[in-house]
C-alpha cells in the first residue's frame, strides 16, 4: 500500500511504489517535466497501476562523469567539434 498524503493505493501484484529512474545529461526543466509526465502515463497504462503511485527520478550527470566505449563523453564531444 502506498500512502500519498490522504490517499492510499494498493495493487494486487505490486506492494511497493514503482520507481522509474533516468540517468542522463543535464536537461531543461521543460524536458524533465515532459519525461516525468510521459514515463508516468505510459507505465501506468501498461501496468494498470494508478499514475499517482509512480515516482520518477531524473539523475543528471555531467559529460565528464560519463563514458562510452572506454572514452569520456566530454572527450568524444571535443573530438566531434574539432573534426
Amino acid at each position: 500500500m502506498l500512502n500519498l498524503g490522504n490517499k492510499y493505493y494498493s495493487h494486487k501484484r505490486v506492494n511497493t511504489m514503482p520507481v522509474i529512474t533516468l540517468d542522463g545529461p543535464f536537461l531543461s526543466p521543460e524536458k524533465k517535466e515532459q519525461l516525468v509526465k510521459e514515463f508516468t502515463h505510459l507505465a501506468s497504462e501498461i501496468t494498470n497501476i494508478p499514475k499517482e503511485a509512480f515516482v520518477v527520478f531524473i539523475k543528471e550527470n555531467p559529460y565528464e562523469n560519463m563514458g562510452q566505449g572506454g572514452i569520456l563523453i566530454s572527450e568524444k564531444l571535443k573530438n566531434t567539434i574539432h573534426t
